[in-house]
């Protein structure tokens, strides 16, 4: 069976169909989750394993005739399956390695001045996903961003190229605008890696303007800077640069707050952090813990992602520490006022 020739599905149409359907739908939340968890450069692999469960558990239905003439449907045997299931298997490949075209909700769709295989028309008019990411113009803040805007009259058509027989690569243009500002639209350029071997890979390799870094404002205002700097650094596809900063933050907090100077290393300063009572530091990640990571990630880094994934997560360990001591603050401050 030629995968670009749909038309090799006689009989099957129905789970062709459901089957290019789902994939479409596991695209677009992929996408979604790299836009919103992923800076410049920042990848992930694309899962399509929920259509290696559906090809295998499907029970698969024929229509046939029988000696008498009739038509009837029928479950295939274990051995049919399996056939049907090598050949369902061989189009999710040629689903990963085919050419995407994407539409925007608020444009006209996406052209393609080239032919197109069945198999890159049944993949067309995928509707590039809702994202809630930072917006420039709401001072860093988290908005939703829809695609397409007011004068976008089409989708840019998307790049494909191949490496070699068993590699493809593709770039597609993905552009948003804010809903809560309606301002300057902000474009990503999203590269596809394809191997046989490996999978599909989703990668940020461009944008057309980079967020301001919001800050909490349970976060100290004295280390904003350092916290500031963390942020575009990652969002600049640095994280180790990020993880710096992040350290710089612990350590230049913990100096004001304990009052000793920089001869003492972090340990000391743990040792004289006092947290106000009725802070949950039995159930947080402690900063001490926070600092060690951050000094491994800097001392024995990893590989990109490895270490994009720590800066993430030490960030969200600072915020949930921060925000948890601005509340028991606040909740020590109402019960001394009440009492």
């Amino acid at each position: 069976m030629i995968q670009s020739n749909l038309n090799g599905f006689k009989g099957f149409e129905t789970y062709r169909d459901e089957l290019i359907q789902q994939a479409k739908e596991l695209i677009k939340t992929s996408i979604a989750s790299l836009l919103e968890t992923r800076s410049i450069y920042g990848s992930i692999r694309l899962d399509l394993s929920p259509l290696d469960k559906k090809i295998q558990q499907q029970e698969y239905i024929v229509q046939t005739t029988n000696q008498f003439g009739l038509q009837e449907r029928r479950a295939l045997s274990e051995a049919e399956s399996q056939v049907v299931q090598k050949e369902f298997f061989g189009l999710k490949d040629a689903i990963l390695s085919s050419l995407w075209s994407f539409d925007c909700e608020y444009a006209g769709s996406a052209t393609n001045l080239f032919s197109q295989t069945e198999l890159e028309q049944a993949m067309s008019h995928i509707t590039i996903p809702k994202v809630d990411i930072s917006c420039t113009h709401c001072k860093g803040e988290v908005t939703s961003h829809t695609s397409g805007y007011e004068g976008l009259n089409y989708v840019p058509s998307n790049i494909q190229y191949g490496l070699n027989d068993s590699k493809s690569a593709s770039v597609f243009v993905l552009p948003y605008i804010c809903q809560k500002c309606r301002k300057e639209p902000v474009v990503f350029f999203v590269r596809k890696d394809y191997s046989s071997k490996n999978g599909c890979k989703l990668q940020i390799v461009g944008v057309s303007s980079f967020p301001s870094a919001h800050i909490a404002k349970y976060i100290p205002k004295e280390e904003q800077t350092h916290m500031s700097n963390a942020l575009i650094s990652n969002h600049g596809g640095m994280p180790l640069a990020g993880i710096f900063y992040l350290r710089v933050f612990i350590e230049q907090y913990l100096h004001r707050v304990t009052g000793l100077d920089g001869k003492f290393d972090c340990e000391a300063l743990m040792e004289h952090y006092a947290l106000p009572e009725g802070f949950p530091k039995d159930k947080l990640t402690s900063l001490k813990i926070v600092y060690h990571e951050l000094s491994n990630s800097i001392h024995q880094p990893g590989s990109f992602e490895e270490t994009q994934t720590q800066f993430e997560k030490s960030l969200q360990d600072i915020d949930i520490h921060f925000k948890a001591l601005a509340m028991t603050e606040e909740v020590n401050l109402v019960s001394s006022q009440s009492s």
